[in-house]
C-alpha cells in the first residue's frame, strides 16, 4: 500500500535539534549581556537557584526513567508503561523541566519564561509531528475514542 502523506516516514529530528541549539546560543548570549536586578547575595536569587537545581535534577531523573522504558524500542513498539502512561512525551516534559531549571539558576524570571515558552513550542511541534507518524505506524494499537 502506498502512502502519499509524510505520516509513513519517521519524523526527522534535525529541525528540533537545530532549534534547541539556536535557543541555547540565544540564552547564553542574553545571559552574558543581561544581569539580574538583585544583589549577588540576594535571598531571592539563592531560592531561584535552589529551585532551578531541583528542576534540573527532576529532569535528569525523569529522562533516565523515560529512557529505561523506551529502551531500543522507539518506533518499534508503542510504549505505554512507566512515564509513558502519564504523558505521551515524557522526554520533552523532563527536558522542559531542565531548561526551566537552568534558566532559574542564572537568576532571571524573564529569561526563564521566555526560553521555557520557546522550548515548549519546539517540543509541541515535534510531538505533533511524531504523533502523526506513530498513529500511522501503530494504527491498530492506538485506542480510538468512542463516537458520540
Amino acid at each position: 500500500m502506498a502512502y502519499t502523506t509524510s505520516s509513513d516516514r519517521p519524523f526527522k529530528q534535525k529541525r528540533r535539534i537545530w532549534a534547541l541549539w539556536l535557543l541555547t546560543v540565544a540564552f547564553v548570549t542574553f545571559q552574558l549581556i543581561a544581569h539580574p536586578g538583585f544583589g549577588p547575595e540576594s535571598l531571592f536569587l539563592t531560592l531561584l537557584a535552589q529551585f532551578g537545581t531541583l528542576l534540573i535534577a527532576f529532569g535528569i531523573i525523569g529522562r533516565i526513567w523515560s529512557t529505561i522504558y523506551i529502551g531500543g524500542r522507539k518506533n518499534c513498539a508503542l510504549v505505554t508503561q512507566g512515564p509513558y502512561s502519564i504523558t505521551r512525551n515524557p522526554l520533552c516534559l523532563f527536558s522542559l523541566s531542565m531548561i526551566s531549571g537552568v534558566c532559574l539558576v542564572f537568576g532571571s524570571l524573564l529569561f526563564t519564561g521566555m526560553f521555557t515558552l520557546l522550548a515548549y513550542l519546539v517540543f509541541r511541534y515535534t510531538a505533533k509531528r511524531e504523533a502523526v507518524y506513530l498513529s500511522h505506524l501503530f494504527a491498530q494499537e492506538i485506542p480510538s475514542s468512542p463516537s458520540p
